[in-house]
């Protein structure tokens, strides 16, 4: 559960998703052999959905992170994917930004992508399937979270 806000986590996926809430109990090392293995991941799947086949995607990581400094270290890793220039795959926040479950789909997301330190809006990127087309917001929340 993300501070209030419970995602269904297999319907998250399906739609285009994975999330980590990073307690900062884990090392650099894992951390970044995570950023990494969802990196490749993805251009794996990106690679299928060019030769035509059937992918994962499009989809995000969501991170969550206790401080506002473990979360930029944790968007330095990201920034140093890709030769340098980052990725928008992984999205991060702190704790604190959705304690009001109200606030989670506010531009309260940071991408990991070098050069781009503009707060996002969550939904207005998140996609259904591999049509492409943005998911009408009650739709999604209705599928994917529970309020408490």
């Amino acid at each position: 559960m993300l501070a209030g806000v419970r995602l269904n986590r297999k319907i998250f996926a399906r739609e285009g998703g994975c999330a980590e809430a990073d307690r900062s109990s884990e090392c650099s090392q894992v951390v970044e052999a995570k950023l990494k293995a969802y990196f490749y991941f993805w251009l794996q799947e990106r690679e299928k959905t060019q030769r035509g086949g059937q992918s994962f995607g499009p989809f995000r990581v969501l991170w969550t992170a206790r401080s506002q400094a473990r979360m930029e270290n944790l968007r330095q890793f990201s920034m140093a994917l890709n030769g340098g220039k980052g990725i928008a795959l992984h999205w991060f926040t702190t704790e604190d930004s959705y304690a009001n479950p109200q606030r989670f789909f506010e531009p309260i997301w940071k991408v990991g992508r070098a050069g781009d330190d503009s707060l996002h809006y969550l939904l207005r990127y998140m996609r259904a399937g591999a049509c492409g087309e943005i998911m009408p917001i009650l739709k999604y929340l209705k599928k994917t979270t529970d309020w408490v």
